[in-house]
């Protein structure tokens, strides 16, 4: 609660995103004092037996059951329902926290209930979390139900009920195979009248669980005989599944509406909570089907059965959790399945069809002719294949391409690394990079244990990769533990720290920049002394931070008195990437263009995938801001730029070789003495050329062979002779230029889609990214960490390509823009420094809670602070599809809710 609160001035809600997150939530809720459920029930919320308990206690319908964790106390059960005389088998057997029907187990008779518990006790659970005991209970008979609802101030709202699709298959015995929407006011009155049964007893169980306020997601069954409902469990957050249903939800609900938009209302707008109807009117008939798989193996391809699902007339979306190249098991549960899809029709009987079509895709036998299965595998096995795994350490900006590609292209399973789950860049993410790793891990400052963590996840690890510039330390410890393809650590700080980068390629015998590292003000006038005792030139001077990057704090200073405020001003500030400044590095000037070398080397060789040319100038009081970047062609009709860039790829090697480069992408900064044409390093990352990847469209859309740093980079670790095929230096076909946008006017964003519409009409158009979205706070731009959005533009005539970047600039003109251009940004508020809306935390944005979380910034305009109750948790990877969770702040619990609500108030 403490680093929430160091992280935000008015925080206004608190709200679970996964079952993981609940108990958190109502800890750091209470702490925060924002809208809670009391936390004396908190534990009867996450913990299936003591919920039971719980509801039984306030005189509702609660399931027989006891908590067993052992043969003996399980027995003990058994003999008392003998003595009751109550029927004994079936039984439910199960784990007393986890979710998604994970080792559920139906057991007919005595040894059915010992093997079960038996299994389940001590057993890591689907949620990542040892089970201390399993649960036995009465087998509840009926169809089963869930009722969807939100609440506010003890008011209960249902915002949809759906009948669950549950049988046996592959040997287990209650796997999903889909639900569909019910009616309260439709022509089934039976289907109504159960409805409303369902609603009545569902508000009871909430007001004995004490879920007062947000959302519950609440499974029942109803006896057939007696219609009388029963708790099979409930979840205080939406319903999970990834947050598919709510395609179907807003499109068949009455008001367009689903569970995430009730639950913020319920917390942020209390009117709008106020207006929605106790029970929704559903409009259209909607059902989800969950993919069931038969047949285990390694996935080809889903190409063939999406384009069959999509052409049903009832079409509303599709959702896969395999990509090719992962293993497909067996359904047996949640997290064994495939994917689903959503339909939506106003007539029924064609909803029907629809499902019984999709479930003919699943058949191994008796399939119709010319039907395709629902996964093409290229091998059948019953358990997977080690194809290797890939461990990326931070992959932020361009790293969540690379981590993308892992997966995408080299089919490796992915294990994340967060070097600091707190870092403020961990939300920079290349759009539309699906970052789905199959682990993840937290580091916690001991490289061996992470180490260790990182073989306890993976048998066979290839690589380990920095995807950002904060992971390139850890990369490179890890890498040696791990025994993978690695630079050497002995000059690893001169690769992070520019000031050791600079003195080690001097050591070398290369061109580097005069330069000194100052903490104070004096140690920085010795270096300008020693500067005129060598009768060098003075000023300008460059003073930045000793290690951050995008032109964070990078001054021009014309004065001594410049040269002190600099060096003031940088030292023990918190930097871009999160690190306190522990000094500042003063350097010489150099004049000349600014070039980017992109590079990928493996064991010494390097070569060279992109040379780019910086369009940097001064701006909203900052001298060095990026405008743009250009590609350079080493063979095109341009001798002088194919002479440049022939100089600057010697000279990138030689640098290479002094930090001892050896394998691995390479992002080097040379500026170019416009009068000798010696080149200079400014710096270089052992990394891929950051910016969130968005150069990665031109780049593959104007070099022969249509690659780009990221694919060479994953050659180099992964396939030699693909990497040892590629050219030393790249041919390029088009002209292709990338700029970023400056912002002049700082604001509270309405709309980006003016500026939008105008890029989009320009015939260079490839991609547009923007950073901010509407109600985000515009500053004015002054480094990468402030700029709006870029533009990727490519075009065979460079001629065309200059003019469409001129005509983007035009955008950006605060006077002088041509009649009827629309302004870079849509500005609702003019203002010089944001003003604050409030800041929601969402503890675990997993599940359908990446939806809630996404929505919070887009529909609620509000920060959106995430809190990661355990960072290496292994439902963290099951995001919804197309939600992008963007947080303002990232805050990882460390046990102590005290403490987490603290941070989060900080922030």
């Amino acid at each position: 609660a403490e680093a929430c609160v160091a992280h935000a001035r008015a925080i206004v809600a608190c709200i679970p995103g996964a079952e993981t997150g609940v108990l958190l939530a109502d800890q750091l809720a209470e702490r925060l004092g924002t809208r809670a459920n009391p936390t004396g029930l908190s534990a009867a919320r996450r913990n299936k037996f003591l919920m039971g308990e719980a509801v039984r206690a306030a005189g509702v319908r609660a399931v027989a059951q006891t908590k067993a964790a052992t043969w003996p106390e399980a027995k003990a059960f058994l003999d008392a329902l003998d003595q009751k005389a109550e029927r004994r088998f079936p039984l439910v057997v199960k784990p007393v926290e986890s979710a998604g029907s994970d080792d559920v187990f139906k057991c007919h008779s005595e040894q059915d209930v010992k093997d079960a518990v038996e299994h389940i006790t001590g057993k890591i659970n689907g949620l990542g979390n040892a089970n201390d005991a399993a649960l036995v209970q009465e087998f509840l008979r009926g169809d089963e139900y869930v009722v969807d609802a939100v609440s506010r101030d003890g008011v209960h709202k249902v915002v949809a009920i759906w009948k669950y699709d549950k049988r046996s298959v592959n040997g287990a015995n209650f796997v999903y195979f889909g639900m569909s929407l019910v009616d309260f006011f439709g022509d089934d009155a039976d289907q109504a009248e159960i409805a409303r049964i369902l609603a009545a007893y569902a508000d009871d169980v909430r007001d004995a669980l004490q879920i007062t306020d947000g959302p519950s997601h609440m499974e029942v069954k109803l006896d057939p005989e007696t219609r009388r409902p029963c708790l099979v469990e409930v979840g205080a957050r939406c319903h999970g599944g990834e947050g598919s249903w709510s395609a179907i939800a807003r499109a068949c609900v009455v008001g367009g509406y689903d569970q995430v938009d009730a639950t913020l209302k319920a917390y942020l707008d209390g009117e709008a909570f106020a207006a929605l109807p106790a029970t929704p009117a559903v409009a259209k008939a909607g059902a989800e089907i969950f993919f069931v798989n038969r047949l285990a193996g390694v996935v080809r391809s889903t190409d063939k059965a999406t384009a069959v699902v999509r052409r049903l007339e009832s079409f509303q979306k599709i959702e896969w959790q395999l990509k090719p190249g992962d293993f497909a098991a067996l359904t047996v549960d949640c997290f064994t399945r495939p994917g689903s899809a959503q339909l939506v029709h106003a007539d029924a009987t064609r909803l029907a069809a629809d499902c019984a079509a999709i479930r003919d895709l699943e058949l191994l036998s008796g399939r119709p002719k010319g039907l395709p299965p629902l996964l093409d595998l290229e091998l059948v096995c019953r358990v997977p294949i080690d194809k290797g795994t890939v461990v990326v350490v931070d992959p932020y900006s361009s790293g969540a391409v690379l981590a993308a590609r892992v997966r995408a292209v080299h089919r490796k399973k992915l294990l994340v690394v967060h070097s600091d789950p707190n870092s403020p860049v961990a939300s920079l993410v290349a759009s539309g990079a699906a970052v789905s790793p199959h682990h993840v891990v937290a580091h916690a400052g001991d490289p061996d244990q992470t180490a260790e963590a990182c073989v306890a996840h993976a048998r066979a690890i290839v690589a380990c990769i920095p995807g950002a510039e904060t992971g390139v330390l850890l990369a490179d410890q890890l890498a040696e533990r791990l025994g993978t393809r690695a630079n050497p650590t002995g000059l690893s700080a001169a690769r992070r720290n520019k000031f050791l980068m600079g003195e080690a390629v001097r050591a070398a015998g290369v061109r580097a920049v005069a330069q000194t590292k100052a903490a104070t003000w004096p140690e920085a006038k010795a270096f300008l002394d020693a500067l005129d005792q060598k009768a060098e030139r003075r000023f300008p001077l460059v003073v930045k931070p000793v290690e951050s990057a995008g032109s964070d704090d990078v001054f021009k200073c014309h004065s001594e008195q410049d040269v002190k405020d600099a060096v003031e001003h940088i030292t023990g500030k918190i930097n871009g990437l999160g690190n306190a400044n522990d000094a500042a590095l003063v350097q010489e000037f150099l004049r000349g263009d600014e070039y980017v070398v992109d590079a990928v080397s493996r064991d010494g060789v390097h070569k060279v995938v992109a040379i780019w040319k910086y369009d940097k100038r001064s701006v909203n009081g900052a001298n060095f801001v990026y405008f743009g970047m250009s590609l350079v062609d080493f063979f095109g009709d341009d001798a002088d730029q194919a002479e440049i860039a022939r100089i600057l790829a010697a000279y990138a090697d030689d640098v290479r070789d002094a930090l001892q480069i050896t394998d691995g992408p390479s992002h080097m900064e040379v500026k170019l003495d416009p009068e000798t044409r010696r080149p200079c390093l400014v710096e270089v990352g052992a990394r891929c050329h950051g910016g969130e990847g968005s150069w990665s469209a031109i780049a593959r859309a104007c070099v022969v062979g249509g690659y780009d740093q990221v694919d060479a980079t994953l050659k180099a670790y992964l396939d030699g002779e693909a990497f040892a095929a590629l050219p030393a230096t790249p041919a390029v076909a088009k002209a292709g230029a990338e700029i970023f946008f400056v912002n002049r006017l700082a604001g509270v964003v309405r709309s980006t889609d003016k500026a939008t519409a105008v890029v989009r009409r320009l015939e260079s158009f490839q991609k547009i990214e923007w950073q901010l979205k509407p109600g985000d706070f515009a500053a004015l731009t002054v480094d990468c960490f402030t700029r709006p959005g870029s533009a990727q533009l490519v075009h065979a005539d460079a001629t065309r390509l200059a003019a469409d970047c001129a005509a983007i600039r035009d955008l950006e003109l605060l006077s002088g823009r041509p009649k009827g251009l629309p302004p870079l940004l849509d500005l609702e508020l003019v203002c010089r420094v944001p003003i604050d809306k409030g800041t929601v935390v969402v503890v675990d944005p997993y599940s359908s809670g990446a939806v809630l979380a996404a929505r919070v910034r887009a529909v609620h305009r509000k920060k959106l602070l995430v809190v990661h109750s355990d960072p290496n948790s292994p439902v963290a990877s099951l995001v919804a599809s197309g939600a992008a969770v963007s947080p303002h702040h990232v805050v990882a619990h460390a046990g102590d809710p005290d403490q987490t609500a603290e941070a989060c108030v900080a922030h």
